[in-house]
């Protein structure tokens, strides 16, 4: 039975990283994972998966759908991602991520980035989730962080290190650095605006004041002012 098991292991491993491990163009390959490393930045973990020692950014996932096990778990299969959607798993795929402790991490999860690993087809993107998880392991319990990879087909034209910005691309609807998500939130009112343009960027105000050609928008933590329709003031 272990000879069975340890043969099945080695059958989903190679399932899982032999089909995506085909080396060609190395150079370029190594060329474009070096650029990505410097733009993204990666954690570092121990040995035991869980200790993190030296924590990366930080980032947020964006999409539904993506698996993830333990970090511990010697196997795991890829989470496809085609033209920004996560693909679930069919046939043996499936069966693979019926695991009882296979969970499902949600949009807006943290997550770290621990590995960048470039093929000739795609990229592939290893992340833990930035805080550990209770689990009870013959009478014990014991802490782990769940691991999740994701697999992105990226066209051939844009494998290059000097396309690392057309890539973010492909990435960032699925799992974005946190920092860019929080920047995209921001919301601000500038001189010269419109009311309209106001209030796509911070919605209604919750009073208006018309003062002939001055109009003020009141909000909760600002007074917004408009002369001859244009943002004259903010206080």
């Amino acid at each position: 039975m272990k000879a069975k098991a340890m043969i099945m292991n080695l059958a989903v491993f190679f399932l899982i990283f032999g089909v995506l491990s085909v080396p060609a163009r190395a150079g370029n390959n190594d060329a474009l994972k070096e650029a990505l490393q410097a733009k993204y930045g990666l954690t570092k973990v121990s040995w035991d998966k869980v200790r993190v020692t030296d924590p990366g950014p930080v980032y947020v996932l964006r999409a539904e759908g993506v698996n993830a096990d333990r970090a511990t778990d010697m196997t795991m299969l890829v989470n496809k991602v085609v033209n920004g959607r996560v693909q679930q798993p069919k046939g043996f795929g499936a069966s693979m991520f019926s695991k009882q402790t296979t969970k499902q991490f949600k949009p807006g999860d943290r997550l770290y980035l621990t590995k960048i690993d470039v093929k000739d087809e795609g990229l592939l993107l290893c992340f833990i989730s930035t805080e550990t998880a209770d689990y009870s392991e013959k009478g014990s319990t014991k802490q782990t962080r769940y691991r999740a990879v994701l697999g992105f087909e990226i066209p051939k034209n844009a494998m290059e290190a000097s396309q690392v910005d057309e890539i973010k691309k492909v990435i960032d609807p699925v799992v974005q650095l946190e920092t860019d998500a929080q920047a995209a939130n921001t919301k601000t009112v500038e001189l010269g605006q419109t009311p309209d343009q106001v209030k796509s960027a911070v919605g209604a105000p919750d009073k208006i004041i018309k003062l002939g050609a001055k109009e003020v928008y009141v909000y909760k933590d600002m007074k917004v002012v408009f002369l001859d329709g244009k943002v004259s003031d903010v206080q």
